[in-house]
């Protein structure tokens, strides 16, 4: 055999295969400088009360009322690793990668909704819920199989007087895999 005919036997499967790991670590990096960004956002609200509680804590301003506040993220998932994961999910287990493409969209739906809440000059969020919607696999979406995390963080913003309590009840952000 000539050196031409390995290259030609070669190269239909080393293509493919750059493009694959070009592919993953181009997501790796994405996913990773969300994470990184999600970060140094959080740190800009560390000194807001935020809190899952019906009842606001701390000393709400009874002159000012509260308004609804919310945040909304839509994270589209690496079709790569989609793939990945499917194969996974033959044998079992957690699919890590759908469980960090759900903690990046709802770390990003809660900032989003204290931005707002901010931005309108209120200190502390209650009552936040958070919701999810699956839009990958709805009729007609055209995005048959796609995955996508969508968050909904909704909250009631209000203005805290005085001395904010020692911890707050509810950190959003503080997950596992962060």
């Amino acid at each position: 055999m000539n050196e031409w005919s390995i290259l030609n036997m070669v190269f239909p499967f080393a293509v493919p295969a750059v493009l694959v790991l070009l592919g993953l670590s181009a997501g790796t990096v994405i996913e990773r400088n969300h994470f990184r960004r999600l970060e140094e956002r959080e740190e800009t609200f560390a000194d807001m009360l935020v809190t899952d509680l019906k009842q606001l804590p701390g000393n709400p301003d009874p002159a000012r009322s509260g308004i609804l506040v919310t945040g909304e993220a839509v994270i589209g998932g690496d079709y790569l690793r989609m793939v990945l994961a499917s194969l996974k999910n033959i044998f079992g287990g957690e699919l890590g990668h759908y469980t960090r493409l759900m903690t990046r969209a709802r770390r990003e739906a809660v900032l989003r909704m204290l931005e707002q809440a901010r931005a309108r000059g209120y200190n502390a969020v209650g009552n936040v819920r958070l919701e999810t919607v699956d839009i990958s696999t709805a009729k007609g979406s055209g995005n048959q199989g796609m995955p996508q995390a969508v968050v909904l963080a909704s909250g009631t913003a209000y203005y805290q007087t005085g001395k904010a309590p020692a911890k707050p009840t509810f950190v959003p952000w503080d997950a596992e895999l962060a």
